[in-house]
């Protein structure tokens, strides 16, 4: 018995600690590109010739994201972006017009990576409960290691919940925001590296409870 749970507990920190640790490390990368195209196009031109290519980009991005088959919010998202160099452009230029279909990619992959981290991130909580009847069954629910490794899965578990799956929701939010600004947009960007550094807080976190379990420190039942 005691090898058949500690085997479900390895499986399924495998399968859920791990999707969800790449798609949050891969989050900021993507959101910044979603982001920044976006909020410069406030630097970027709005003549007569230049809105022409626009929406020539515009119909060619929100085209490829359909046909990628992301759905529907993504490409309603897709679709408000696209249009956003019109709003903000100032008449001087056509600089941002052939990062259009780039943006609305990158806008697509920021959903996708976000509805990653928000389902593993709830399937991950098998990996404690696994943890406990394995520990339970082993009988070494007083142990030094152990107790250490249930205090940084709680401190796991807070970082993701709180900080890492709240930062993707504010990103993600305005990025859906009709009423979004340049402004709005620069100062999240300016916001991701944090992001990024609570993302590597949680995955070394969860680095540590890993050797913490192979090398059981003070183990009554031996290494």
């Amino acid at each position: 018995m005691t090898k058949l749970l500690l085997s479900i507990h390895v499986l399924v920190a495998v399968m859920f600690i791990g999707p969800v640790t790449v798609a949050a490390s891969l989050f900021p990368r993507f959101a910044r590109q979603a982001l920044l195209p976006a909020g410069a196009q406030g630097e970027a031109s709005a003549g007569e010739g230049a809105a022409g290519q626009a929406g020539a980009a515009r119909g060619t991005a929100v085209g490829e994201v359909a046909a990628a088959g992301e759905g529907g919010r993504e490409a309603a998202v897709a679709a408000r972006t696209a249009e956003s160099p019109a709003r903000d452009a100032e008449p001087a230029g056509t600089t941002g017009v052939a990062s259009a279909a780039a943006t609305v990619r990158s806008i697509a992959s920021v959903m996708l990576l976000h509805r990653i981290s928000r389902v593993y991130a709830v399937l991950s909580v098998a990996v404690p409960a696994f943890g406990l009847l394995t520990a339970q069954q082993m009988g070494v629910m007083g142990d030094t290691w152990l107790i250490a490794s249930m205090v940084l899965t709680v401190v796991a578990a807070i970082l993701l919940g709180i900080a890492v799956l709240g930062y993707q929701d504010a990103v993600v939010t305005l990025l859906e925001d009709e009423e979004r600004d340049a402004g709005a947009m620069r100062a999240m960007a300016a916001r991701l590296p944090k992001l990024g550094m609570v993302t590597g807080l949680f995955s070394l976190t969860w680095a540590v409870v890993v050797v913490l379990m192979v090398v059981r420190p003070g183990s009554t039942t031996g290494a």
